[in-house]
């Protein structure tokens, strides 16, 4: 839930500083790559599907921490932990 901007690299570095050298970090993000490929199915799936893969991509919106502010896959997220250490 952290903008892709300052906050996110921010975040990872902090985790860095304080993990263990033999720690382990548990990273679980929404795959981009995997929504928008099913968001793109119209035959396949209903507008209510399609709805619920948006709600995904952008987070649920029930309150004001259920937001998210970037999108992420394999690529774009181990970019972010390299640059984090």
């Amino acid at each position: 839930h952290f903008g892709y901007q300052k906050d996110l690299l921010t975040a990872l570095r902090e985790w860095h500083r304080v993990l263990r050298p033999d720690g382990l970090l548990c990273v679980s993000v929404p795959d981009l790559d995997v929504l928008a490929e099913l968001f793109l199915l119209r035959e396949s799936l209903t507008i209510a599907d399609r709805f619920q893969v948006m709600r995904m991509m952008f987070g649920g919106q029930t309150d004001p921490h259920d937001f998210h502010y970037v999108g992420l896959n394999e690529e774009f997220l181990l970019d972010f932990l390299r640059a984090a250490g």
